[in-house]
């Protein structure tokens, strides 16, 4: 009898080890795993973030270089910022501004990352004035490229000079 008793005592201990045991340490078992996850994909996300905060750390450190390249090639096509800021170069030079117009888009530059816009300018005044005007628009902080100059006498007894002008300008591509 304490052969069977014994044998009950052992046979009851592995029914209660493997009843209410062996579920528990299954699951502590996934539950560490899930946290071993869980801790992989805090430290990716940190990182992430600590990355994040670099680049903002470098935008800031850089946004003054970035506002100034966004005056020298605007991000978009701002005609009436253009067309203000050469008024402004020609009446600074002692000029007479008689015409501006502003020219399409260039089409045959599509795939460029930026967009060519040409500009027809009439002015008239004296030739320092003029030098003045030219000295103006090449230290400007928007590129303008000057392709062609025309310049007439206004008239026999006057000494000022009509010049017209070709130039282009640029924008960024959208």
């Amino acid at each position: 009898m304490k052969a069977y008793l014994g044998a009950l005592i052992v046979v009851a201990a592995a029914f209660i080890f493997w009843a209410f045991v062996m579920p528990s340490y299954d699951h502590i078992s996934s539950a560490r795993e899930a946290v071993a996850a869980r801790d992989a994909e805090l430290t990716q996300r940190t990182s992430l973030i600590d990355q994040i905060n670099s680049w903002a750390q470098q935008y800031s450190q850089h946004s003054s270089d970035i506002s100034r390249f966004s005056y020298i090639v605007p991000e978009t096509k701002s005609s009436p910022e253009l067309v203000s800021m050469l008024e402004a170069i020609v009446h600074q030079s002692g000029l007479t501004l008689n015409g501006i117009a502003l020219g399409n888009i260039d089409p045959n530059n599509q795939a460029a990352s930026y967009q060519t816009q040409g500009i027809d300018l009439t002015i008239t005044g004296t030739y320092p004035a003029f030098r003045s005007f030219l000295s103006a628009i090449e230290q400007n902080i928007r590129i303008i490229d000057i392709t062609s100059i025309n310049a007439a006498p206004v008239g026999a007894e006057s000494s000022d000079i009509q010049f017209r002008l070709k130039a282009n300008t640029y924008f960024l591509t959208q």
